[in-house]
């Protein structure tokens, strides 16, 4: 694998997260050490901040369901679109009115997620296995545009696990490692790919880190040819008995129209580039870490890793990382992603918490 150490600027930013009735705050500011990085017992180094410097968070009450471990850059359970807001509740899709401060229902159904793709937002119900969209920030009812009976071929689906549109197809996960391509125009359905853990679309091409052999390496899909090669990694299946990979791809992600993974046995976040080494963004092989967690919002990408309640938001196209500290609660999460500068997510009992990251502190860049 080529690779290239990365330059990178640190910010630290101190989300405190608390409720209105709060006092006495005290604040623990973890500044990224960028004299000994190799170090793991050098990696954060704790100072004290000024409790009457910092601002009470503001926390949205929608009752929002459904964050999990899925694809990242898939169907989600909340996103952002103008000036609303759209959002899977138990009552079905929901559409909120920043400026009047108005919930409208869209659709009251068993929602999975929903995924935008202009002028629509598309939205899947897993029992039925049907996929509806309405007009984004206009009036209209939905509109049906997948279900069982408009397959045209044998194919079928045994289940609906998630959804993605990419240049006018519908993409189906059917399991965790397997999906389906729909032409909604065609009604034609087709097994596009029967072996994946993640996947992602990028100028014309699916990239996706391989599952059942377990060989943990990046493969690329030409969606014109069908074309597949193996662009990451050796290809070589793991044997647990006598491990022999120095890196194992786990997650990707797209952010301004560049990609991202991270890796896991050494865990770090990278930049893959096509033409030159691998951007190195973070590593954390130091750390006693399981996994790490990434999502994106805008032109940030966010990541953090296991028990940890600090959120690293790094900056593609100025090259530089922000750390920001959560509640503590947050290491207990399940899977968190950040909509429009507001951070959610789930604790083991399945709600959803959700906390404006609008009011910050900065005490320090370097």
């Amino acid at each position: 694998m080529k690779t290239k150490i990365n330059g990178i600027t640190y910010i630290l930013i101190v989300c405190i997260m608390l409720s209105s009735s709060a006092c006495d705050l005290q604040s623990n500011i973890y500044i990224k050490s960028t004299a000994n990085p190799d170090k793991k017992e050098e990696l954060f180094e704790e100072k004290s901040g000024d409790s009457n410097n910092l601002k009470l968070a503001e926390t949205i009450e929608l009752e929002i369901i459904g964050i999990d471990e899925g694809f990242i850059g898939w169907d989600s359970p909340v996103l952002q679109y103008g000036e609303y807001l759209y959002y899977v509740t138990k009552q079905g899709l929901m559409k909120w009115d920043e400026e009047n401060g108005s919930e409208l229902v869209l659709d009251e159904a068993n929602i999975g997620g929903i995924v935008i793709d202009e002028p629509w937002l598309y939205y899947y119900n897993s029992k039925s296995m049907e996929i509806s969209r309405v007009k984004l920030n206009e009036e209209s009812s939905p509109e049906r545009v997948f279900d069982t009976d408009m397959i045209n071929e044998s194919e079928t689906l045994d289940q609906m696990c998630g959804f993605t549109v990419y240049n006018g197809k519908l993409y189906i996960k059917d399991t965790t490692i397997s999906c389906f391509s729909y032409d909604i125009i065609t009604g034609h359905l087709k097994i596009f790919n029967n072996d994946m853990s993640s996947g992602v679309f990028l100028n014309g091409k699916f990239y996706y880190i391989e599952h059942s052999q377990r060989s943990f390496s990046i493969y690329r899909t030409d969606l014109n040819s069908g074309l597949t090669e193996l662009v990451r990694g050796d290809g070589v299946p793991y044997n647990p008995d006598k491990p022999n990979k120095d890196i194992m791809y786990d997650k990707l992600i797209v952010v301004e129209v560049k990609l991202f993974y991270s890796t896991r046995v050494n865990p770090a976040i990278y930049q893959y580039n096509e033409e030159e080494e691998d951007l190195l963004i973070e590593d954390f092989s130091s750390l006693d870490i399981i996994f790490l967690q990434m999502t994106i919002d805008g032109q940030y990408l966010y990541y953090t890793y296991d028990n940890s309640d600090i959120i690293h938001r790094y900056i593609p196209n100025e090259n530089s990382v922000t750390l920001i500290k959560t509640p503590e609660e947050f290491k207990k999460r399940k899977d968190f992603m950040i909509v429009n500068n507001v951070l959610y997510y789930t604790l083991g009992d399945g709600g959803i918490i959700s906390y404006s990251m609008d009011q910050m502190d900065l005490f320090s860049e370097w």
